[in-house]
């Protein structure tokens, strides 16, 4: 039978909180999702205009309504906005035999609009709490509920017991408003757990609690526990905020069709010792054995490819250069940690100065001027390449630009090192120097950290998720194999 999860909440004509969030999260997790509306709310993600109220005995008739035809495994409540809203609501549900409530104590908006009437926070506490499974309020939220203080990690444990205290069986104390990563403190069962995530430098946090609580909502109604529930529900959160589709002239909403961890993926992931990136290179492997193959490659490493055809390349690698800079440059904007940024502004820094610095001094060698080097215009396959890395550096996070960065990176670290083998490097060679850099330790560790870092942020992703970023990784690997044919070919703009 189809796990089935109930919302009973307001509605966001934007579609980025309320039953509108809750229902497509509802949806990701593969779970049915029936709705209760307590409220109608002009809104944007820059903030409510006005609110209609839904009379009280009609949500109470539309709660019968749901409850006597399915069989609910877990509902959550959202925006109530009334204490007659509250008691109608928890006059109904106190009737029935529902396995799980989570209860999200929503009071103001993400704009910072007023969502729930002060006199109504009383009948939250006293009449809706006693039925929670869970109770998940952010720091604001837990103050009014509690009648204290609640602004550091102690404080927010303090806070969990005052709410379990006062009748709910678990609490979830969201810190999104803490200073570092978001930290998160559920306490059940007498224990706390605490649930870390980096903090994601973005305005689009529309919506994030009301996901947030419909994410546990649904891994409760497929029959998981509160703990997985919560840590499944905080990584599709996360990834949902990373591939925010950044939209709106306010907070802007969620991703809501990212995919939702599922326990058989997970299970497959623990259990299988290959990483995403190996898995990625065998993929591309008969790609990547013609780059290696390729006429081009071949007299790069045994010194027969012709000065013309290596000319073309280093000037058009050399474009190719400064959009591969952006692209670094946007991948460190876009880093979730220091440690993360100082990886991309490193690695920007040696491509704009020892990288291309190679290209210059070989160009100079060529008899290629610095002002014709700089006036030299892209190719189709040079303007296709670095769109194609542009356009993933621009719109999606870090793991997808990873992915489509690794062909060059890791490739070219491949193609240096089994032409050192094969005797590149001899004296005498007009190309020994190329190699020498491709070839390096130092050029290999570079390739090492982007493919651990790439494991380190996919690790645990179900398989639906990581098809965009397989995509990103062949795409590349073939132009770079059409790279090395168009320097081959010296194919340039036949118009």
């Amino acid at each position: 039978m189809v796990p089935i999860a109930l919302t009973i909440a307001g509605s966001d004509s934007s579609g980025g909180a309320g039953i509108q969030a809750d229902l497509k999260t509802f949806a990701a997790f593969g779970v049915y999702g029936a709705s209760v509306l307590t409220a109608l709310t002009a809104q944007n993600t820059s903030g409510v205009s006005a609110i209609a109220e839904v009379a009280a005995d009609f949500v109470a008739a539309q709660i019968d309504a749901v409850l006597d035809d399915f069989e609910v495994g877990a509902a959550k409540t959202g925006m109530l906005a009334r204490a007659a809203v509250i008691e109608a609501v928890a006059e109904r549900l106190s009737a029935r035999s529902l396995r799980h409530l989570v209860v999200d104590p929503v009071m103001v908006a993400t704009s910072g609009d007023v969502l729930l009437e002060p006199h109504a926070v009383d009948a939250m506490r006293t009449r809706l709490l006693p039925l929670a499974s869970l109770v998940t309020p952010n720091l604001r939220e837990a103050e009014e509920l509690t009648g204290r203080k609640v602004a550091t990690i102690a404080e927010m444990r303090d806070a969990a017991r005052a709410l379990v205290d006062l009748g709910a069986r678990a609490a979830l104390i969201k810190g999104g408003h803490l200073a570092g990563d978001a930290v998160d403190i559920l306490y059940e069962n007498g224990d706390f757990h605490e649930f870390a995530a980096p903090r994601i430098v973005t305005r689009s946090t529309h919506g994030t609690g009301c996901t947030l609580s419909a994410a546990i909502t649904a891994g409760l109604a497929c029959g998981r526990d509160l703990k997985t529930a919560v840590a499944d529900a905080k990584h599709y959160v996360t990834r949902a905020i990373e591939a925010a589709p950044g939209i709106g002239h306010g907070a802007g909403p969620l991703n809501h069709l990212v995919s939702a961890p599922q326990p058989d993926e997970r299970a497959q992931a623990a259990m299988s010792d290959r990483s995403f990136s190996a898995t990625l290179r065998e993929k591309a492997a008969p790609i990547w054995r013609a780059e290696l193959e390729h006429p081009f490659v071949r007299g790069l490493g045994d010194g027969t490819l012709p000065i013309d055809a290596f000319r073309f390349y280093m000037r058009q690698d050399y474009l190719f250069l400064i959009d591969y800079s952006r692209v670094f440059a946007l991948a460190a904007a876009k880093a979730r940690d220091l440690p993360t940024m100082g990886l991309f502004a490193s690695l920007l820094h040696d491509t704009l100065h020892k990288e291309m610095g190679l290209h210059r001094d070989y160009c100079a060698r060529l008899g290629i001027a610095a002002d014709e080097l700089e006036r030299t215009e892209a190719a189709p396959q040079t303007c296709a390449y670095t769109g194609h890395l542009l356009a993933v550096a621009y719109a999606e996070p870090l793991p997808s630009i990873l992915a489509a960065l690794l062909p060059c990176a890791w490739g070219y670290a491949e193609i240096g090192a089994e032409l050192a083998r094969r005797g590149a490097m001899r004296e005498g060679s007009l190309y020994a120097e190329w190699v020498a850099m491709y070839s390096s330790a130092e050029f290999a560790a570079v390739a090492n950290a982007l493919r651990k870092l790439l494991d380190d942020l996919t690790a645990g992703w179900p398989a639906a998720e990581l098809l965009p970023l397989e995509h990103h990784f062949i795409t590349s690997s073939r132009h770079e194999y059409l790279f090395w044919e168009m320097a081959w070919r010296q194919a340039t703009w036949t118009v």
